[in-house]
């Protein structure tokens, strides 16, 4: 499942529409619909407001399976989500990765400058 079906399905999960969603990330419902369709690419920063709107961590976003929350909610016995269901091993996609260690070298930059 691709980065955009999984903020649509997410999205569809909470009850909101994509309007809200358009009006929460400061853009058109037009550009809103084309990141659930994955024909514009994600930024960082935009998946982390993404990911507040929906009040879920951004890991926890790339890594969403509905089959596995469908099956979760099946299952007499399982635990809460707050107890760290969604916490599991992350195969994070290479944009992502690049991002991050850009990220991680400007912030290293800044620390040696003080």
């Amino acid at each position: 499942m691709k980065v955009g079906q999984k903020v649509k399905k997410l999205r569809e999960l909470k009850n909101y529409t994509q309007e809200y969603m358009a009006a929460q990330l400061e853009m058109s419902v037009g550009n809103y619909s084309k990141i659930e369709r994955d024909e514009i690419p994600l930024t960082l920063e935009r998946l982390q407001k993404i990911s507040e709107v929906l009040s879920v961590n951004y890991l926890d976003l790339l890594n969403f399976d509905e089959k596995q929350v469908f099956n979760f909610i099946n299952q007499s016995n399982s635990q809460p989500y707050s107890q760290g269901y969604f916490h599991q091993q992350y195969n994070y996609p290479p944009q992502v990765i690049e991002e991050l260690t850009k990220r991680i070298e400007e912030l290293e930059k800044l620390l040696k400058n003080k």
